[in-house]
Formats: structure tokens, C-alpha cells, sequence
């Protein structure tokens, strides 16, 4: 169902010349990636050895996630929509509840949802249950067969709010796409001007139908067998295919909030 061209083109259209001026633009999620992942040796312990996995003595080699091609893929997939200003979250002592406060030259930068709206929807631990969304001022525009999925950005669960995923038909919708989204029930502070709000996937739309069978021929096998017989990097090698993102811009500055720690 996912798949790429080499000339799709993706564009981000801002509502207005002054938000085109002052807001950051779209980046690419692959000059996004957290901190935490830019520090993870490749190997447990730092380098290349056979551990022991479990008692019965049955050994393997030592990589960390950070050697994991399907992890990396994901987190350098399509691009980033950018928190436009700092946005400040506070807890009002007397209610508990939480305070929002932004620039006032964008009043309207986060709305609140009615809790009504995602009654039924099992909030995830240490959310607060109000959802609210980011008014963005984008609009996708991709070309005639194409939309996009627009997630929270994958891998960058150290933020403080996680924004709550949807797919749109790109090719036809031609307004913002404002996502909803949850703050983190534990954390009062600054969210900086430049932080990754929401990852946008484009991909082509296909028909598309499940089958069932089995392995008759033994021809999976036979694969199987083949790719466990290189012992290091056998996704990278036999399976993993390029994937190229571009952006007609100036490289795309680093996360603020990239080595930032969150309580849960």
C-alpha cells in the first residue's frame, strides 16, 4: 500500500504571506531525530561481541535498536510540521487544571477539545484525559493519487504532549490538517518554538486484498535459511531499499527539544 515515487512532489502551502514569513517551515524528519537516539552505541557494551541471551546458554551477537534499519527508516520518513512559538504549560493551583499560554500574535495557535468528543478512547497512562489540538497552518498538497498520514512524530515520545494520528487525502483536501492532541498529565513548562508537532507520511492510495497460504514450496524457507546465514547487518544487506526525502530548502535546524526529559 506504501510506496514512493522518485518525482512526487509534496507542498506545504501556508494560509497567509505573514504566516508564510513567521512560521518555521516543514523539515525533514531525518534532520529531526532525538537526542537519545544520536547517543545509543550501535553494539551493547560499545562493541561487537557474542552474549549469552538466556539459560540455556544459547548465544548471539550484541546489537542495540540503534542498528535496527526499520527504526531508522521510520524516523527519517517524510517530514516534519514545526511548533511555530514557544507555548508555556502551567498548573492552576486552586483547579488543577492546566494552563496554556502562547504568543498573543497567534491567539489561536491551540484550541481545546470537549472530553466528549474521545469518550470511549482508553487515553493512554499519564495523559491527561482533555485533548487538545495544534492549529496549523499548512495545507499538504500532494499530486492526484497521493495523501498523507499525519502521526505524532515517530520515536520522540520524550515530548510532552503526544499528538494523536489520522490519514488524509492530501490530493483533495486543501485546508490545514489540525491534529488533536494530549499533554502529558506530569509536566508544566516550556515547549520551544521549532519542536516537531506532527510527522507527515505521504503514500500512494492502491487497492488492496489479503490472501492466506502457507510456505507449499519451501521457497520461503530456503530464504529463510539464506538471511540468517550473515550474521551482521542482513536487513541492511538483503532487504532495505532506499528511501529519499528532499526538502528545496536550507538543512533543516535540530529539535529544541531534542535533549529534553519529560516526567512521566
Amino acid at each position: 500500500m506504501f510506496s514512493m515515487l522518485k518525482a512526487l512532489n509534496v507542498t506545504f502551502v501556508a494560509r497567509d504571506k505573514l504566516s508564510y514569513d513567521i512560521w518555521p517551515k516543514p523539515v525533514l524528519a531525518s534532520d529531526q531525530k532525538p537526542e537519545w537516539y544520536a547517543q545509543m552505541v550501535p553494539y551493547i557494551g560499545g562493541k561487537l561481541s557474542i552474549v549469552n541471551t538466556n539459560a540455556s546458554g544459547n548465544s548471539s551477537l550484541n546489537p542495540t535498536m540503534k542498528q535496527c534499519m526499520p527504526v531508522l527508516d521510520l524516523l527519517g520518513a517524510g517530514y516534519h510540521i514545526l511548533l511555530p512559538c514557544d507555548v508555556y504549560i502551567d498548573i492552576d493551583q486552586k483547579t488543577g487544571e492546566k494552563k496554556v499560554l502562547w504568543a498573543d500574535s497567534l491567539p489561536a495557535m491551540i484550541t481545546g477539545h470537549n472530553p466528549a468528543q474521545v469518550s470511549g478512547f482508553p487515553i493512554p497512562e499519564g495523559y491527561d484525559p482533555v485533548p487538545y489540538k495544534w492549529n496549523n497552518i499548512w495545507i499538504v498538497k500532494t499530486p492526484p493519487g497521493w495523501s498523507c498520514v499525519f502521526q505524532h512524530p515517530a520515536w520522540h515520545d520524550h515530548l510532552p504532549f503526544r499528538s494523536l494520528a489520522g490519514l488524509v487525502d492530501t490530493d483533495e483536501h486543501d485546508v490545514p490538517v489540525e491534529l488533536p492532541f494530549l499533554l502529558k498529565r506530569s509536566f508544566t513548562g516550556l515547549i520551544p518554538r521549532g519542536t516537531p508537532m506532527i510527522q507527515v507520511l505521504p503514500f500512494k492510495r492502491e487497492d488492496t486484498r489479503a490472501e492466506y497460504t502457507w510456505d507449499k514450496d519451501g521457497s520461503y524457507k530456503v530464504k529463510y535459511h539464506s538471511f540468517f546465514l550473515t550474521l551482521i547487518n542482513k536487513y541492511k544487506k538483503f532487504v532495505r531499499q532506499p528511501k529519499a526525502y528532499s526538502i528545496a530548502e536550507e538543512k533543516s535546524p535540530q529539535c529544541p527539544f531534542a535533549g529534553a526529559k519529560t516526567e512521566e
